[in-house]
């Protein structure tokens, strides 16, 4: 199994369904579903995810993001 770090603006881009890169993005998390790669990211990463899609969603709905974005990774 290969082991990537994973950039803080694909993991937005993955949760916040940017277009066109979420298409790349969700690639890489079907490749961990499937047990190819284990993604890691770095901590300061759940920082800014928050402050990103706090500003495009409510308060709740970016904590359950990043909670269920946390069960994905290895931080």
């Amino acid at each position: 199994m290969k082991h990537i770090f994973v950039d803080t603006n694909v993991l937005i881009d993955f949760l916040a369904d940017r277009q066109p890169y979420s298409e790349f993005a969700s690639g890489i998390f079907n490749l961990a579903d499937l047990n190819k790669i284990k993604i890691h990211v770095s901590a300061i990463s759940f920082n800014n995810i928050y402050y990103i899609l706090r500003g495009a969603t409510s308060h709740s709905k970016a904590l359950k993001l990043i909670e269920e974005l946390e069960e994905l990774v290895d931080i």
